[in-house]
């Protein structure tokens, strides 16, 4: 989605070498558990974890995670990978031990994570501001990303042949940033969030 231009400007970069950094010093070698540390160091720790605390700091409210007890962690962290994966099943050990105190449709339901309709948003209510944030000459002017793909993403996503949520917003997102706190704007992003205080 880049363009040529932001390419050349940044180089080539390996994406992998931050995972292999990650792991130096793990002495975990089966790749399963290496999969699940870096789950929950990358995973849940900078993104899950950060959302959920932002939100409910924003209203007051303080979430407690029972099932991450340093202790639990601790255990579960190092039983066998076959008691923590089942094939693609998550949670193996957990559905195991719940099996006699949950119903079925519970244990066994797909994970429901705290969306928001942004695939929505972007086709009605967003619809204005990301027709002006995506706008060809705009891209072109800016020089970081190809208009020919972001307007081909957009168009799939709109036309319902594509669900290119994610990659719109976090576009959205950086669009916005790039407007208030980009080259020309004068202002530089704050130190801290505002919800951090």
């Amino acid at each position: 989605m880049l363009s040529d231009q932001a390419r050349t400007a940044l180089g080539r970069t390996d994406g992998l070498a931050f995972l292999g950094e990650l792991l130096e010093g793990v002495e975990v070698k089966d790749p399963l558990e290496r999969m699940v540390y870096l789950d929950m160091k990358i995973y849940m720790s900078d993104d899950i974890l950060v959302k959920v605390d932002r939100a409910s700091m924003a209203c007051s409210l303080e979430v407690r995670a029972p099932l991450l007890d340093y202790e639990l962690v601790d255990f579960v962290t190092r039983l066998p990978v076959e008691y923590k994966l089942k094939g693609l099943t998550s949670k193996a050990v957990l559905k195991t031990a719940m099996a006699d105190r949950l119903p079925e449709s519970i244990l066994h339901r797909s994970k429901k994570g705290f969306g928001i309709p942004v695939a929505s948003w972007i086709k009605n209510e967003l619809a204005e501001l990301v027709h002006d944030m995506f706008g060809t000459d705009k891209l072109k002017r800016e020089g970081l990303f190809d208009p020919a793909k972001v307007q081909s993403l957009l168009a799939d996503h709109l036309a319902g042949r594509a669900d290119n949520r994610k990659q719109l917003w976090t576009l959205l997102m950086f669009e916005l940033w790039l407007g208030r706190y980009g080259p020309g704007t004068g202002a530089s992003p704050p130190a801290e969030s505002a919800i951090d205080g």
